[in-house]
């Protein structure tokens, strides 16, 4: 299905075309692993949504922005772009101008993003995105009276692990030193036991907590196995006195990484072994040429005060969201039960 105006078409792509959308996200300095085809695509079938991909195409038969994401199925009474679970930097993706004038260029970007916006408006009553850290330029989606909510992480380039360490605070380091006098074996092996040892880990914390985790044990490996298949992962487990007592994953795009989970046995936390575990996932990382580490998210209190000891940089990103009509009226109400 296509859609076109005076200057650009617009299109779903068909499965066949995924790979053109695949190789546009490897030309956009902002992209991430979550843009790809075969994570959103994955996640949408584990929910049992529908995945699509809208691009825009200049007159040179060229994608120039595009979004793939998963919604609600066709015959839904609200048509709802989601927000699933395991997902962050949920972003529209905007192929810069070549050109040497500043406004020039921007006037471009923001022509073909709010093209992009007015066919998702046109589709979905309920739109949820978000823009990375990278990307500076909120305002096309502020004077479209889309809703913009701040969210923080730590970021740090990590090529230099001796000057990381060096910068730890001081709390964080006794812990390592503590941990470094146990016997220890830490597991990097992209297997299925390691999937099921963060899986029984983290299910194991949100089920104390009584926080649903969104995925069956066999949808969670279903769905960590497509990303080891792409090269798109790698799962660390740490072993003390024979038993998986912490477990870690990070995401993998280019030289980025993107820390997903890290899940601990709470009998053991006194020990420290699940810092020593991130760190030397940081050092796992940097000999083998990653040289960007995101925590992915530092917005709930007791998380970003823990992450904050390892003295990385502090950055911004925003989720966007957008609801039209009754659809508007919708969230509102939900947002007021969720302050009850």
């Amino acid at each position: 299905m296509s859609h076109e105006n005076n200057k650009f078409q617009l299109k779903y792509l068909s499965a066949t075309e995924y790979n053109l959308w695949d190789s546009f996200v490897d030309e956009i300095y902002y992209a991430t692993v979550f843009n790809k085809s075969f994570y959103v695509a994955k996640l949408s079938k584990l929910l049992s949504a529908e995945f699509s991909i809208l691009v825009v195409i200049n007159s040179e038969q060229k994608i120039v922005a595009g979004f793939a994401f998963c919604h609600h199925k066709k015959m839904s009474s609200i048509k709802t772009i989601l927000y699933p679970p395991m997902m962050s930097y949920y972003s529209i993706l905007v192929q810069d101008s070549i050109t040497k004038y500043k406004l020039k260029r921007q006037e471009n970007h923001h022509e073909i993003l709010n093209t992009l916006l007015s066919q998702l408006e046109k589709d979905f009553k309920i739109l949820y995105f978000d823009v990375p850290p990278t990307y500076l330029d909120l305002r096309p989606f502020i004077w479209q009276n889309y809703q913009t909510q701040p969210k923080y992480t730590y970021t740090q380039n990590i090529t230099n692990i001796h000057q990381l360490e060096e910068d730890f605070e001081y709390a964080l380091k006794k812990q390592l030193n503590k941990a470094r006098k146990l016997t220890f074996f830490i597991d990097n092996q992209n297997s299925t036991e390691n999937i099921i040892n963060l899986y029984r880990l983290q299910k194991k914390i949100f089920d104390a907590r009584k926080i649903f985790f969104p995925f069956s044990e066999a949808d969670f490996i279903e769905l960590i196995t497509t990303m080891f298949e792409n090269n798109a992962a790698k799962i660390f487990t740490l072993f003390y006195q024979e038993i998986p007592i912490c477990s870690t994953m990070v995401y993998l795009y280019k030289q980025q990484s993107f820390h997903m989970l890290l899940a601990n046995d709470e009998k053991y936390l006194a020990t420290g072994l699940n810092s020593l575990l991130l760190f030397e996932m940081l050092i796992y990382l940097q000999n083998n040429g990653i040289t960007e580490f995101d925590f992915l998210g530092a917005n709930i209190q007791s998380i970003a005060k823990y992450k904050a000891n390892f003295n990385f940089h502090l950055k911004t990103y925003f989720h966007i969201r957008k609801a039209t009509g009754m659809a508007n009226i919708y969230l509102q109400a939900k947002d007021i039960i969720k302050k009850m």
